[in-house]
């Protein structure tokens, strides 16, 4: 009785600890969860010298499609998308739902050109399946690429986050690429830079 007791435990404390990092409708990491392992891969990428590519992607029009075919539709449309982000990312890469609509890839070894090839494909991608599927919806991309590995995975974020919110204001479904220095004397990697 002890042993199928303990089994119990040891399952249900698994389950727990998949509920607690992963996104339960895409099978992607969350948000916390994602925060917390590129955090250990940024911290790799620094010690080695590797640069860094933070892509942060919004599905324009997403709201229009929950209003007008319901959240189940805007449901199939954000497994899709996840699954596609799954098929395009590297073996080490790390890919997120951040919330709603948005969705997040770390990919390290990424320079600047080779981040415009690889995210430009992704694009390209997600617009054929949304094409396939007949979603009307586009994918606004911000790209920060960092020649060096930032401190935090916040300042990554939140660049990225930016060039993104850039390629909304500016018309939407396209990418926007930059190259980001987070570099300071002042900013170390057990700060919050």
């Amino acid at each position: 009785i002890v042993t199928l007791l303990l089994d119990a435990l040891q399952h249900s404390l698994r389950a727990q600890r998949q509920l607690a990092t992963i996104d339960g409708l895409t099978g992607l990491l969350n948000s916390r969860s994602f925060r917390l392992q590129a955090g250990s891969l940024l911290q790799r990428a620094a010690k080695h010298q590797t640069s860094v590519a933070l892509a942060y992607l919004d599905l324009d029009g997403f709201k229009a499609v929950n209003d007008s075919r319901g959240h189940s539709a805007g449901d199939d449309i954000l497994r899709g998308v996840a699954a596609q982000l799954g098929r395009c990312a590297r073996a080490g890469d790390l890919v997120a739902r951040m919330g709603g609509d948005e969705f997040a890839l770390l990919r390290v070894g990424s320079d600047p050109a080779g981040a415009e090839q690889g995210f430009g494909e992704l694009h390209q991608q997600l617009n054929a399946l949304a094409k396939r599927h007949g979603w009307p919806i586009g994918f606004s991309l911000g790209v920060a690429v960092f020649a060096q590995a930032p401190a935090r995975i916040n300042a990554a974020i939140s660049a990225a986050d930016e060039l993104m919110y850039r390629v909304k204001s500016s018309g939407k479904n396209r990418i926007e690429i930059e190259t980001i220095s987070l570099a300071s004397p002042d900013c170390a990697p057990a700060s919050d830079c």
